[in-house]
């Protein structure tokens, strides 16, 4: 039995494989570096959305300070007019 003729063809298969593998490398790490990216940016926007929500929370009491301030300078002047 001669090999001679599937010679060519097992390098040609060797070589398309190791250039199909070397693309698929190349894809995967630029595919790993913006997944990190878009991790940050997302993780970045978390953080914003979560200072937002705090900072809502603070007005809301300090809106609550401000009507109770108005109501007591309310009374203060009907109680000084009496």
């Amino acid at each position: 039995m001669d090999i001679t003729p599937y010679v060519g063809s097992v390098i040609t298969l060797v070589v398309a494989f190791g250039a199909f593998y070397g693309l698929v490398s190349a894809n995967l790490a630029k595919l790993e570096t913006l997944i990190t990216d878009l991790r940050r940016d997302v993780e970045k926007h978390n953080s914003m959305i979560e200072r937002t929500y705090a900072l809502e929370a603070d007005m809301k009491a300090v809106q609550t300070d401000i009507n109770n301030l108005y109501s007591r300078f309310d009374d203060f002047k009907i109680g000084g007019t009496d």
